[in-house]
């Protein structure tokens, strides 16, 4: 004989109530999970708040000193100028990487909410269409 004892019978539901709690709260919280796992990496790639502390800032650090020594007021413009041109075209791809970043997070809310709707209301639409199926034949 044999001392190793057969495991106890787990108890049994249908079919029908695993899959209606898959369906209606298993899944939708896997969908759920998922937006906000998309969400986080988009909100990493464009770190929107990163991008507003550093909006003024040059683009790549590029920037000249001021002139210590006399008063050369071509050399102060120079540096000036190339200092104001960096922090401009640092604004312009901030600003741009700010509206895509921001773009791509409502594409996502949209997408997902459509998935969201159609996995409800599926049922509905597959009944519906059963019913048309019926009345057609």
């Amino acid at each position: 004989m044999s001392d190793v004892t057969p495991p106890a019978p787990r108890p049994r539901s249908g079919l029908l109530p695993q899959f209606l709690r898959w369906y209606w709260i298993v899944r939708p919280v896997r969908i759920v999970r998922l937006y906000a796992r998309y969400a986080s990496a988009f909100g990493g790639m464009f770190s929107i708040i990163y991008l507003i502390k550093t909006f003024v800032a040059p683009w790549k650090s590029i920037q000249d000193a001021y002139p210590s020594k006399g008063l050369n007021v071509s050399a102060i413009l120079e540096t000036w100028t190339l200092n104001m041109t960096a922090r401009v075209i640092g604004m312009v791809v901030r600003t741009c990487a700010m509206i895509a970043g921001l773009l791509l997070q409502l594409i996502l809310i949209f997408c997902f909410t459509v998935y969201v709707i159609l996995w409800v209301i599926f049922p509905l639409l597959f009944i519906g269409g059963v019913i048309a199926v019926i009345f057609y034949i």
